[in-house]
């Protein structure tokens, strides 16, 4: 168990307070033991003071004082009267006077007296100003004699008071060596400190290097001596694990308060503040990465931390270079902890390139999957996870058939029917929305209902620019169509994202065939709206054609490809099945069914590749669909890679199973092809050409007719 780390003064220097270790649990134990033991003193100290045989003692040395004094001013006064001065003793000091027959003159009588004789006086005075100097000389060293003695009696006093009381303090604390000599230093500080115990009653004066009292404490004593217990392990079980929400300089390091009052800026223990590296010493720190280097001056702190493997509090006016500030530099703690990031790839990778030290205190990589197989098993455990979310919140229960609407979310956010995501907070945020509609119903139950408004009030919230769009495309200003045929036109699919929320939408993309010199134009890379992943995805389409068709001779062809009523970039190689369809429809001449949405992506063989947000993309067609009236004959193509997993709005499937939308799992090109044409994709024969009248066919022999042209 690591020990309780306590800060107390240090009696040698003030701006460095030492540490004291004690076992777990004990810290507090030492502190309630000085303050016991300091309200303890104050009260034997001033009832000993207190007593006749103290002021005996003390009247005493005031009295041997006085009386030599008294006894020197006797001597000066018998000197001066045999050469006829008085001296006197004024408030002010002592004063010289004529002395005529043993009495002193006054001034008027003195300047009535014969020049010669004030002569004399002046003559007599002259004599005895290096005795009286004397004298008055010896005025300060007694009394400084009178306050050293004084204070030797005081302390005296207080050491027999502080000895007796602190012996069963001793004896408590034998075990821990640095206890004890610390408890040493602090005994010979409180008998230094002995007129400390004692208010002002105008009797004693005040010690040099008293201590005033800490602002808002009424002792300077309890201030002096505190006891900061930095870290309480008490109700500690094995090692700490602390994870910093905020990991500023100051929450990770601690820090020293500054307590300023009247008389301006004191030294007090109890002013240094912890910070999470003491909390989590001999345990697990775990701290947000990206939340940390935002940090900048953090993380340079917690590094050097862990390189020394001491915790350093620096004061806030040394960082500052405020060098006029009273700063106190806390004896540094040894620190051991293990240091926990958890954040994207992203930071890990950042950090790797872009800070060298990494690597040697960060050594064990760790990536988490963000979701789990879907099996029996994870499945149970899923819903008792959902269960734990709503009663640790205090939430009404979750019905079964609630819990299984939680748990095909939880699908859905994994993108994977077949896999179940962790984002706990996403769950968390769905129970909680649901146990509202719940209490808005006054059901006593959550049941699937609510968590089927739940989600639908989130697509609400989200869902002014999809309804904006379903509006344009009902009124005809963003043109897509949903029936018939077309040459060179087909629908893809585009996915908007804003912020956490995103949604589909179809986009029409035309293409243009005609005779040229084998030029594939993507005009959105021609006017740099297209990214580089869509660009390859159209270069992959010219590799395509020319592996597949009139491979005997080079392609004579001019062919053109665009989104059209787009305005932003465009990027993402998910459209390039659509694309491909839309150009081979161009140079077949062959109309291509507009009920029919497309996604996926090729490669240079033809082979249709997964892509992303597939539940999305079909969704997004459908209300398209739906806006328009559906009629049994509209779907989507998506590929087959992408089929395990579909997690799609009930609507959806509701209409599928009622044969209004259909959705079609392809594996490659000739399989899209046929339906999107309504006839075969054809296959080479022996002969080595396509099945007459199939798609492949009318694509090759307009691209034969290309080449036999002579410009």
């Amino acid at each position: 168990m690591p020990p309780d780390d306590c800060y107390v003064r240090c009696f040698d220097d003030e701006r460095r307070p030492r540490l004291l270790r004690v076992p777990a649990g004990r810290g507090l134990a030492l502190r309630a033991a000085i303050r016991e033991l300091v309200a303890d003193l104050e009260v034997a100290v001033v009832a000993t003071m207190a007593t006749e045989a103290y002021r005996r003692r003390r009247a005493t040395i005031a009295q041997g004082l006085a009386d030599a004094r008294e006894a020197a001013v006797a001597a000066l006064r018998e000197l001066a009267a045999t050469r006829g001065v008085a001296v006197l003793v004024t408030p002010n000091g002592f004063a010289l006077s004529p002395l005529v027959d043993g009495a002193a003159l006054t001034p008027e009588q003195f300047a009535a007296r014969p020049e010669s004789e004030r002569q004399a006086f002046a003559e007599a005075v002259e004599s005895i100003e290096p005795d009286l100097a004397g004298v008055m000389l010896q005025m300060p060293q007694w009394m400084r004699t009178l306050r050293e003695q004084t204070r030797a009696l005081d302390r005296e006093v207080t050491r027999a008071a502080v000895d007796q009381l602190i012996a069963p303090l001793r004896a408590a604390w034998t075990e821990q060596l640095a206890v004890t000599e610390w408890l040493d230093a602090l005994t010979e500080d409180l008998v230094a400190h002995a007129g400390d115990f004692l208010e002002d009653d105008g009797e004693a004066e005040p010690d040099e290097g008293a201590v005033a009292a800490a602002p808002g404490d009424g002792s300077g004593l309890r201030s002096r001596y505190a006891v900061n217990v930095l870290v309480d392990r008490t109700a500690a079980r094995g090692a700490p694990v602390v994870y910093e929400d905020d990991p500023s300089l100051e929450n990770l390091l601690g820090r020293v308060e500054q307590r300023v009052d009247s008389d301006g800026v004191h030294p007090d223990v109890t002013a240094i503040v912890p910070g999470a590296l003491h909390r989590v010493n001999g345990g697990y720190l775990v701290l947000d990465a990206a939340k940390l280097i935002a940090q900048g001056a953090a993380w340079e702190a917690l590094k050097r931390a862990l390189f020394a493997r001491q915790v350093r509090i620096e004061s806030p006016g040394r960082g500052l270079g405020l060098g006029n500030v009273f700063t106190m530099e806390p004896e540094p703690i040894p620190l051991d902890v293990k240091c926990v990031l958890i954040g994207d790839r992203v930071h890990y990778e950042a950090l790797c390139v872009l800070d060298p030290e990494f690597a040697q205190l960060f050594k064990v990589p760790v990536e988490f999957d963000g979701d789990v197989e879907r099996t029996p098993e994870t499945t149970a455990a899923y819903a008792a996870l959902v269960d734990s979310i709503a009663a640790d919140a205090g939430l009404r229960p979750l019905a079964r058939a609630a819990v299984a609407r939680v748990v095909e979310f939880g699908a859905r956010l994994a993108e994977d029917a077949g896999r179940l995501s962790l984002q706990v907070q996403a769950l968390s945020e769905l129970v909680r929305e649901a146990d509202h509609d719940a209490a808005r119903t006054g059901a006593a139950a959550v049941d699937r209902a609510h968590v089927d408004a739940a989600l639908a009030a989130r697509r609400r919230r989200v869902g002014l620019l999809p309804e904006r769009m379903l509006e344009a495309l009902a009124a005809g200003r963003i043109r897509v169509e949903t029936t018939g045929a077309r040459v060179g036109q087909i629908n893809a699919l585009t996915v908007v994202e804003r912020g956490d929320a995103r949604f589909a939408a179809p986009a029409r993309v035309t293409a243009t065939a005609r005779l040229g010199e084998g030029e594939l134009v993507d005009i959105e890379r021609e006017i740099h709206l297209g990214g580089p992943i869509h660009s390859k995805g159209v270069l992959i389409l010219s590799g395509f054609l020319g592996g597949r068709y009139f491979t005997e001779g080079a392609l004579r062809l001019r062919a053109s490809l665009v989104f059209e009523q787009t305005y932003g970039g465009i990027e993402g190689d998910s459209a390039s099945l659509a694309e491909l369809c839309a150009l081979l429809s161009a140079i077949a001449e062959l109309p291509a069914m507009q009920s029919i949405a497309i996604t996926g992506s090729i490669d240079q063989h033809g082979g249709v590749q997964p892509i992303g947000a597939v539940n999305d993309k079909i969704e997004g067609f459908f209300d398209a669909c739906r806006s328009r009236g559906l009629d049994g004959t509209q779907g989507v193509i998506i590929p087959a890679s992408n089929a395990h997993q579909l997690m799609l709005s009930q609507d959806v499937v509701d209409a599928a199973h009622a044969g209004g939308f259909r959705i079609w799992a392809v594996a490659d090109v000739d399989e899209a092809l046929a339906i999107v044409f309504g006839r075969p994709a054809g296959v080479r024969g022996a002969d080595g050409a396509f099945s007459p009248g199939s798609v492949n066919d009318r694509v090759e022999e307009r691209l034969r007719g290309f080449g036999r042209t002579k410009v």
